[in-house]
């Protein structure tokens, strides 16, 4: 699949399929993150990957209060991927001019990681609002 047509592919998907993703995809997928371009080349994220099922049951007990019912459809994926970022120097002095480079970093880091799955095959969707703590 080409880039345009993995874009023009991509959907929030938010019924997804038990089956497990295999290692090799989630590698793929992963790398794809870590390619992303970040300002000054930082890179200063991590992502943290739940196949847990347990775990992924509780994450819609922990977002932002009024988003519980709009994410609950999340417990049924079978794996999570978060992004984190850590804040670099540069993030903290774009911040006294206003910009949020750290935020566009992990954003475009985790665009890749859709489009990459988007390719192989592997619905996702995006969610905002978790609580950091």
């Amino acid at each position: 699949m080409e880039v345009f047509e993995a874009i023009r592919w991509r959907r929030s998907v938010r019924k997804f399929s038990p089956q497990k993703i295999e290692k090799e995809k989630l590698l793929k997928i992963l790398e794809a993150g870590r390619l992303a371009p970040s300002s000054s080349n930082r890179q200063a994220w991590h992502f943290v990957v739940v196949d847990d099922e347990k775990l992924i049951k509780q994450i819609p007990e922990k977002v932002t209060i009024g988003t519980k019912n709009i994410i609950s459809w999340i417990k049924d994926a079978p794996l999570v991927i978060v992004g984190c970022y850590t804040k670099a120097l540069t993030h903290f002095l774009a911040q006294l001019y206003g910009h949020e480079n750290h935020l566009i970093d992990i954003s475009i880091a985790m665009t890749h990681m859709v489009l990459e799955a988007t390719e192989l095959g592997i619905g996702s969707c995006y969610i905002g609002w978790v609580n950091e703590k």
